[in-house]
């Protein structure tokens, strides 16, 4: 793995644990045993995908997928870009009757995770003649054969034909291992969890599922060793989330939901009461601001009083220090809490700032 994706998914993936912990668009709690659920998202891929994903990128459009994974906002390094394997697969799916990817992501070796690249065509003659000339481009041949299934090889990339899908992975092991699914007829639809958070998620062109009680696995295998410390907490943020994808224009906006099946052991249950308050950060911040993030609820002693459970599920918080702390808070009188990174002489500081009424 280059340190360059390193860095990437680093930076992306703490970047989604503060969208998900702090700036809730929509939040459910699914510890309340009801198991009805209305129609939702339909994954035409998922018959071939492990029942062990860490996480699931799914598109309606091939352009959205190229830019999410070679990311042309050039906000980051490219997870994968055009010249990689995985890149050069996508783009060759341009225009070749793909009405639907997926990226799942496995845990392929010891702190090492890869891709699961699943090719959906609109038809079945599509799929016969452009299944043929996207492998031909990739330069596949027949390598071997497992399970009475053909594999190819090229481009860096094991391939194998189901359906009308084409499913590739840069690792020999993921690849098996989806052909043992497939013959078995099991799926990471027999993962009870992640079954629930599909059938009531609602439709939408692109979506992305992270079993964020995996976290562990995502940090070994993506970031640096420092960075192995704090795979604790985030992965007692929740149990999964799934976010809808869009871009527009000048922004790329991710909405979506928490789901929660451990009760006040994950950490998203602290905002699952909280009514969003408005935010005057940028009132008051400069211009030149690094970092901002803001939480503003309508009612900061429910808030505090959710924290506390979250603290005493794990038995790590002296209720007499916390009482004594949470009276100083609510003496502010606070609407807003902002932790800003901002320039000071020639490095940069971290400053909390309290909004009172």
């Amino acid at each position: 793995m280059r340190k360059i994706n390193k860095i990437y998914i680093t930076v992306t993936f703490f970047l989604l644990a503060l969208i998900v912990t702090v700036v809730f668009f929509y939040f459910k709690n699914n510890y309340n045993g009801n198991n009805t659920f209305v129609t939702g998202f339909k994954l035409s891929t998922v018959s071939v995908i492990p029942t062990d994903a860490i996480a699931v990128l799914h598109f309606n459009r091939i352009s959205n997928s190229i830019d999410f994974l070679s990311d042309t906002s050039h906000m980051f390094p490219p997870l994968y870009p055009s010249s990689s394997p995985v890149g050069n697969l996508i783009n060759l799916s341009v225009y070749r009757g793909v009405s639907q990817l997926t990226v799942s992501f496995h845990y392929s070796a010891k702190n090492e995770m890869s891709p699961l690249v699943i090719l959906y065509f609109d038809s079945d003659s599509s799929f016969t003649s452009n299944s043929s000339y996207i492998l031909r481009k990739m330069s596949a041949i027949k390598e071997s054969s497992y399970n009475g299934v053909d594999i190819l090889a090229g481009g860096g990339m094991k391939f194998f034909k189901r359906g009308r899908m084409v499913v590739a992975s840069n690792s020999l092991i993921i690849l098996q291992s989806s052909i043992r699914h497939v013959k078995s007829g099991a799926s990471i639809m027999d993962n009870s969890n992640f079954k629930e958070i599909v059938a009531s998620t609602p439709n939408g062109d692109h979506m992305c599922f992270f079993n964020i009680q995996q976290f562990g696995k995502i940090f070994s295998s993506f970031t640096e060793y420092p960075y192995w410390k704090y795979a604790d907490f985030f992965s007692k943020i929740s149990s999964w989330c799934s976010f809808k994808y869009e871009i527009n224009g000048s922004g790329v906006y991710l909405s979506g939901d928490m789901y929660n099946t451990r009760g006040r052991r994950d950490f998203a249950t602290i905002f699952q009461y909280a009514e969003a308050g408005s935010s005057q950060l940028s009132d008051v911040l400069p211009y030149n601001t690094l970092v901002a993030l803001s939480i503003s609820v309508k009612d900061f002693d429910k808030l505090l009083n959710s924290f506390y459970e979250y603290k005493r599920s794990y038995k790590v918080i002296d209720p007499s220090l916390f009482e004594n702390d949470k009276q100083w808070f609510m003496s502010q009188n606070p609407e807003e809490l902002v932790l800003a990174l901002l320039p000071y002489k020639s490095s940069y500081r971290w400053v909390t700032l309290i909004r009172s009424n």
